[in-house]
């Protein structure tokens, strides 16, 4: 340790030994009165400071012979006393002698510099190894210092120099290249999933979706995974401010329409009244429309009064920044709201736990209640560090794909299935005349499947494997206002249908209606007609779904047979709704028997209905 010290004169000086058998002889005279023996550091500096002052004052009343004590002490030399007259005064004092001041008003004793190793504390001694002059500033070194273990050699000045690095997550590094990949692989992912949503819009399980609906769903996904790529470059408060919005903005606009359309399905599915469906779901846009403004004006009013503070982060060596936002009536507020919007998924689950297969999606909702819910604490939690940007990046990204994929994973494969399985095992079935155990069997039984459907050139077959459906099964018929334009009884609401299935596996096809496109390509199917009240329909069950269609006053069933008699043809057309089913069969007797059977099957379920 390098001890520095103002110089003392040393205890042979002659002034020193004077000054101090004087003070003995007036200790010992009154000890009570004085109390100290000797000089110590203590009471040699006091001793030396009323020195100086008492002959600084005497040389300036020697310097004008009109200056009187009494004029010092009514404090009229004011003015002339400054450091200047105490600079040089000539008095002798125990640790400097003579007593002089340099230019700051310091006493200008010599700095002198001691090692205090194991012999000082053990002598109570140690000679200086260098000096500095206080007046000239001037250094002297005397000899090398003793440093610890008696060594001549310094130690390092201080800890060792740390230079620190500045992270910046650009696409030079892996942490910024990892975030704009993340970024660049989910908007890709929701493009896909919005184009296959256009695609098959008007298949069942995306009609199910809502797909309205689901796009702007999709457009919160798009703002969510929007965020990730904010967290690139250096940061800053209007970077922060984006990731805000697109982060809570993206939340809102992602969440608010899954529970504005499973509250519309809940009205529909547990109202004992008529319903208008138009203006519920005119309300319910309008719902989802202003839960959306509202959160944009929260954050409109946070980013208003609140400006993100940024914090230097060290981590041995880096540094980096980060942002955050300090809590106040904003926050609170938009917190709030956010938090009331998650709790409706798990509360509309519940709703739903009780509700048909077709139309429950409590799975989905409790599955986005728990992704946002752990990916939010997930974010809240996570520590300090400087890979923090591209942890947030990651967690947003896995939490909004695992949202998509809870939201639409099920109804994509049930539509990528069907158009699998129809494409691929049908037509296998169909030209080796084996579709499966119970497809096989009714086909021997009632040759009704004719073998034109393989040799059609212009014709694309849907093949599917379907065992023969069993008898008596009862069959929903969705709604028909697509078809008909005309206001039918909810289809929701459970009541009794009547069903009279037509033996055998039939080989069908349906032409262009008025109001809808539908499939013209043969598809394999157990032909059911079905009556609900004074409506009557018939309907065709594949493997995965069950087309239905209106019959009306106007329907019309004919025979045709082609000109060369090798083609036997059974037409049935809507007189209202434009719809046309062809069936075709392998021998004219199969022919006319399905159209007696299916007039007779249609004569008893209308009069069973009335």
């Amino acid at each position: 340790m390098v001890y520095p010290l103002p110089e003392s004169v040393p205890k042979t000086d002659p002034n020193l030994i004077s000054l101090t058998n004087t003070w003995n002889r007036l200790y010992y005279a009154n000890p009570l009165k004085y109390q100290i023996q000797r000089f110590t550091w203590s009471n040699a500096g006091p001793f030396d400071c009323a020195g100086t002052m008492l002959y600084g004052l005497h040389k300036l009343l020697q310097s004008n012979p009109n200056f009187t004590p009494t004029m010092l002490a009514k404090r009229q030399l004011q003015n002339y006393l400054n450091y200047t007259q105490f600079a040089d005064t000539g008095f002798n004092g125990t640790l400097l002698n003579p007593m002089r001041l340099d230019a700051n008003g310091d006493v200008a004793a010599k700095t002198i510099f001691l090692s205090l190793n194991r012999s000082f504390w053990e002598t109570g001694t140690q000679p200086p190894f260098g000096e500095i002059n206080k007046i000239t500033g001037a250094y002297t070194r005397l000899f090398d210092p003793i440093f610890n273990s008696g060594t001549t050699t310094p130690p390092p000045d201080g800890p060792p120099v740390v230079v620190l690095i500045p992270v910046v997550n650009d696409l030079s590094t892996t942490n910024g290249a990892t975030i704009l990949s993340l970024a660049v692989i989910g908007l890709v992912f929701v493009t896909i999933t919005v184009a296959f949503l256009l695609k098959y819009q008007n298949e069942r399980p995306i009609k199910m979706t809502s797909v309205p609906e689901s796009l702007v769903t999709l457009v919160g996904c798009v703002m969510l995974y929007t965020s990730i790529i904010f967290y690139l470059g250096p940061i800053s408060t209007s970077s922060c401010d984006a990731r805000m919005w697109l982060l809570i903005g993206g939340y809102s606009v992602a969440i608010t329409p899954v529970s504005a359309k499973n509250l519309r399905m809940h009205i529909v599915l547990t109202s004992k009244t008529r319903i208008d469906g138009k203006f519920l779901t005119l309300m319910t846009r309008v719902g989802i429309a202003g839960v959306i403004l509202l959160q944009c004006a929260l954050l409109v009013y946070l980013s208003v009064s609140t400006t993100p503070t940024l914090a230097l982060q060290t981590q041995s060596p880096y540094t980096f920044r980060t942002c955050y936002l300090k809590p106040d009536v904003s926050t609170q507020l938009l917190t709030a709201s956010t938090v009331l919007l998650h709790l409706t998924l798990p509360i509309l689950a519940y709703l739903f736990r009780n509700a048909d297969p077709i139309y429950n999606d409590s799975p989905a909702l409790i599955s986005l209640f728990l992704y946002f819910g752990v990916g939010a604490g997930i974010l809240e939690i996570l520590p300090v560090r400087k890979d923090l940007d591209m942890m947030h990046s990651v967690v947003v990204f896995v939490v909004t794909t695992c949202g998509i994929l809870s939201m639409f994973g099920k109804r994509i494969y049930e539509v990528l299935y069907d158009q699998i399985v129809e494409k691929g095992v049908l037509k296998r079935g169909i030209k080796s005349g084996t579709s499966g155990t119970g497809a096989k069997s009714a086909l021997t039984s009632q040759g009704e499947v004719s073998n034109h459907a393989n040799a059609a050139p212009k014709e694309k077959i849907v093949k599917t494997s379907l065992a023969q459906a069993p008898l008596g099964v009862n069959h929903k018929s969705p709604t028909t206002a697509s078809l008909t334009r005309k206001k039918e009884p909810n289809p929701h609401h459970h009541r009794p249908v009547n069903c009279a299935p037509l033996p055998g596996i039939i080989v069908f096809k349906a032409k262009r209606g008025r109001f809808q496109v539908l499939w013209d390509t043969w598809i394999r199917g157990v032909v059911y007609l079905n009556t609900l009240h004074t409506r009557t329909w018939v309907s065709i069950a594949t493997t995965q779904k069950v087309y239905a269609f209106r019959i009306d006053d106007g329907l019309q069933i004919q025979y045709q047979k082609s000109a060369d008699g090798k083609r036997f043809k059974v037409v049935l057309v809507s007189g209202v709704n434009g719809v046309q089913i062809e069936w075709e069969f392998q021998t004219e007797k199969a022919a006319q028997d399905f159209v007696s059977e299916f007039s007779a099957r249609r004569t008893f379920i209308l009069q069973a209905a009335e």
